[in-house]
């Protein structure tokens, strides 16, 4: 239950309960936060048609419609993805809305709260967009220092916003703390959670096998120090451990999250999450105990999800990373076409059921397909793949072009020795929140398990398209040695 953030099931329940099919509301709410973005970018922009041509970009690029298979279309990075762009539009409209009336700035920073609260419910490596907040909030009090706002007018907008982000995550942990003993979100960000993955992970094998972040080497090392994991031994050994990690009980770094849990739930049997969680915290203090008195081959305390670092990971991280940046840029991979759905007739209609939306073809239950909408959506998804197929290469266009005008306006603005406009700070934010994206993958790809999935960058895919056309405009934005920085 507390494994994952509750942000887009609530989504699908939002949706299911205005009865609207689930793939609509996705689509609409991400084609609402690419006009929120236009709309909070406008006074920067030349004319209108610079903005129907960024808001073109955005909506047209083609990963806001790529089929992720084998897992098929509802997946959170649906609601990520637009959480991500209605963030910008807030931050963008803290600055081109400092001087609007009190109502309109209001709104828009209840906008970026509540959107970042719910980005923080739906996904849990969210910390990647605190710089891009960061650096976007710094380039909107500047101006307002300069132009000597009043502190009241000046903040109010932030103490709006944090109180917006707050609200929606402080409600989730409450509830949690009623129902489940814990005052929390998700495990994920539990420390005794980190702790204890941590403390298993320091563990050293004579013989590190790839994107296995604890070897059944180590284990069986671990299980005799360790009365707490040692409980876990028949389940990880036995058939548990062979449904995640295959005859042979190697877990992968995407396993073995999932099978550490599920032989900890069979084996503790807790109440609520409290309890699970001193199970954990125990098997951290005896890990790490066993670790410090030299009864285990062990490196430094490591109380995190990333492995320690090895010449190994290094290795893999020159071996892919070139190929791992010209997939990421080039949008490769893009794909409409869905699979055949799988599963009984009963997992199928509850999966209908709550999409409100007609499924693909299924070889095991064909009684679900009809056959005039079957027809339609083919026809339909081929367009889509032809599309998308030429527009990635627009989209790359786009990315080559706002790299040129980016370093024209470092170099203009060395001549000038001026600081660059707010649209090239507004494009260095979206470049590193792409950037940081595209390091996470990387880092998973490399430790954990072969990752070449779009799926991976589905949120960064519109930030290089905002980076494109915010420097690109910057760059054909009349000069004015008026103007102050960041203007």
């Amino acid at each position: 239950t507390l494994m994952k953030g509750c942000g887009y099931p609530l989504f699908i329940a939002g949706a299911f309960v205005l009865n609207v099919p689930l793939p609509l509301a996705e689509h609409g709410l991400y084609l609402i936060s690419c006009w929120l973005t236009v709309r909070a970018l406008r006074p920067l922009l030349r004319c209108d048609l610079w903005a129907l041509t960024i808001y073109g970009l955005l909506v047209w690029q083609p990963m806001s419609y790529c089929i992720a298979a084998p897992g098929g279309n509802v997946l959170r990075q649906n609601l990520y993805t637009p959480l991500t762009l209605l963030i910008f539009s807030g931050l963008i409209a803290f600055y081109t809305r400092r001087h609007a009336p009190t109502v309109t700035r209001v709104g828009w920073a209840l906008l970026l709260g509540i959107s970042l609260g719910w980005f923080w419910l739906t996904r849990e490596e969210s910390i990647w967009i605190i710089p891009c907040v960061a650096l976007l909030a710094t380039a909107a009090l500047i101006p307002m220092i300069r132009e000597k706002t009043t502190w009241p007018r000046m903040i109010s907008p932030f103490i709006v916003a944090t109180a917006g982000a707050l609200a929606p995550i402080l409600t989730v942990c409450a509830l949690n703390a009623h129902y489940y003993g814990w005052f929390g979100t998700v495990e994920f960000r539990a420390p005794e959670f980190i702790a204890a993955y941590g403390a298993l992970g320091r563990v050293r094998a004579d013989k590190p096998l790839d994107r296995v972040p604890l070897p059944r080497e180590a284990r069986l090392a671990i299980y005799k120090v360790s009365p707490t994991f040692a409980r876990l031994e028949p389940l990880l050994e036995g058939r548990l451990g062979a449904g995640w990690g295959g005859p042979e009980r190697q877990f992968n770094g995407g396993m073995w999250v999932w099978a550490l849990r599920d032989a900890v739930m069979d084996v503790s049997k807790p109440h609520n999450a409290r309890e699970a969680l001193a199970f954990y915290r125990q098997i951290a203090d005896e890990v790490n105990a066993a670790c410090d008195a030299g009864l285990l081959p062990a490196g430094p305390r490591h109380d995190s999800f990333l492995p320690p670092w090895s010449d190994y990971y290094s290795r893999g991280v020159r071996r892919d990373f070139y190929g791992y940046l010209r997939f990421f840029v080039r949008f490769d991979n893009f794909n409409a076409r869905p699979m055949h759905s799988i599963g009984t007739f009963s997992q199928l209609e509850i999966f209908r059921d709550l999409t409100r939306w007609h499924l693909s073809a299924s070889g095991s239950v064909p009684e679900l397909t009809t056959p005039r909408s079957h027809a339609l959506s083919v026809w339909r998804i081929g367009a889509l793949q032809d599309i998308g197929g030429v527009l990635r290469w627009l989209c790359v266009a786009a990315e080559a072009a706002g790299a040129i005008a980016w370093l024209w306006v470092v170099v203009q603005s060395l001549v000038r020795r001026r600081w660059p406009g707010y649209l090239w700070w507004l494009a260095s934010a979206a470049l590193g929140g792409a950037a940081a994206v595209f390091l996470i993958g990387l880092l998973i790809h490399v430790t954990s398990w072969p990752d070449w999935r779009p799926l991976r960058f589905s949120q960064a895919y519109p930030l290089l398209l905002l980076f494109a056309a915010a420097t690109v405009a910057e760059m054909f934005r009349a000069p004015d040695r008026t103007r102050s920085p960041l203007s």
